[in-house]
């Protein structure tokens, strides 16, 4: 195996560790969801408001977290392509998903800062159920 493959290899395992973090984002969602549609019906959720907020803030940092190793894995995939004189069209999409990581991040950021600067749970109910 050369240089080249073996960088695309721990790219790819990196990738396997920001899909967990977004999975494991994505069960927490639906269980968020599914909890404040058991209090909402009068039923004894499963958590209280105070358990689901910090829970809430623990799966925002790890997006966080998540997000910006996209960065890294993206940044690096452009400066691979263009050392191994990939084409130019290959280059710009992979620049494109880089700014894309980047403003991944500007999201993550807002969505965690708007929890923790918010003493209500409300706003938890309104980002995990924008249709609420």
């Amino acid at each position: 195996m050369n240089q080249s493959s073996e960088e695309q290899l721990e790219l790819i395992h990196i990738q396997y560790l920001i899909n967990t973090i977004l999975l494991g984002a994505l069960v927490f969602s639906f269980l968020f969801a599914y909890n404040a549609e058991l209090k909402l019906k009068g039923q004894a959720p499963f958590w209280d408001d105070q358990t689901v907020r910090n829970l809430t803030i623990a799966v925002r940092m790890s997006l966080l977290i998540g997000t910006l190793i996209s960065i890294y894995v993206n940044f690096t995939n452009v400066d691979r392509l263009i050392k191994n004189g990939a084409p130019k069209e290959t280059i710009e999409s992979a620049q494109v998903q880089a700014v894309a990581s980047v403003l991944g991040v500007v999201v993550a950021v807002l969505v965690l800062w708007a929890i923790l600067h918010n003493p209500t749970n409300d706003i938890i109910i309104d980002i995990e159920n924008p249709e609420l």
